[in-house]
């Protein structure tokens, strides 16, 4: 989805006869600007806490949540990590997972449990090199390398040359990427500004009015495009994905 809003961003910089562009692509991961570096914390020490109690008592008190909660993302994840059924990897995961646990459950035609240490084997690796850190930095580390590595640096690469822009990315510098891995993670969260370590870098030189604007995205129709408009050649391509390989390995009818 953020390939195709850097798709028009990129086309309408080159007619504008740019040829060379600047992002600010890993602010966010760099300088702790997601929203995910306060929320998943929050989620490790519920986690740390919640599996002291007894399994059972974690699943009727998930089932509770699941049916009397407001159907939404953010419900469903509440309850996965309520129910935590040791398919949860950590928490970071569960804020960028498209499908549940239980939604996983439903598709797959089985448990096939060497299928699923193979599709997250990549994720474990890279938990694994964050046990030194703490949860700032750790979840800094996993936006860069299980978000921002294969899904925006690649959208990027590949939407603004489709236009001839090449686009250059200052704040991965791997020189300032040390030394902000190598700061405390307490030092990029302040209640009072985001990103601080940026900002204050500026020495006053971004208005405050920037500062504290809140965060807008890029926002295109996506749901109305694939619901309505899309619609047709959206259930097209799933039709013919199950007659193709992944038939031997999703429901049908739970793709349906």
């Amino acid at each position: 989805m953020d390939g195709i809003n850097t798709y028009f961003v990129s086309q309408q910089t080159r007619a504008a006869g740019v040829k060379v562009a600047l992002s600010g692509l890993g602010g966010d991961e760099m300088f702790a600007g997601y929203s995910s570096f306060r929320t998943v914390p929050q989620m490790e020490r519920f986690r740390r806490l919640w599996q002291r109690f007894p399994g059972g008592l974690r699943g009727t008190v998930a089932g509770l949540y699941g049916a009397l909660a407001p159907t939404s993302d953010r419900n469903r994840k509440l309850a996965a990590l309520i129910r935590e059924n040791g398919r949860l990897i950590h928490p970071y995961f569960l804020s960028r997972v498209l499908f549940t646990p239980a939604q996983q459950s439903t598709l797959m035609q089985s448990n096939n449990d060497a299928l699923a240490s193979r599709a997250t084997s990549s994720l474990r690796t890279a938990l694994a090199d964050t046990l030194t850190l703490d949860s700032i930095n750790r979840i800094s580390y996993l936006e860069v390398r299980c978000y921002m590595l294969n899904t925006l640096l690649r959208d990027s690469d590949v939407m603004s040359m489709a236009h001839g822009l090449a686009v250059r990315m200052p704040l991965l510098d791997h020189m300032l990427a040390e030394q902000l891995m190598a700061l405390p993670g307490s030092a990029k969260l302040n209640p009072d500004r985001p990103k601080p370590v940026l900002v204050d870098s500026l020495n006053g030189a971004l208005p405050a009015k920037i500062v504290h604007r809140p965060k807008r995205g890029f926002t295109l129709p996506f749901e109305h495009w694939v619901r309505q408009s899309l619609r047709p050649q959206v259930e097209s391509a799933l039709t013919k994905s199950i007659d193709g390989p992944l038939g031997a390995v999703l429901h049908s009818s739970a793709l349906q």
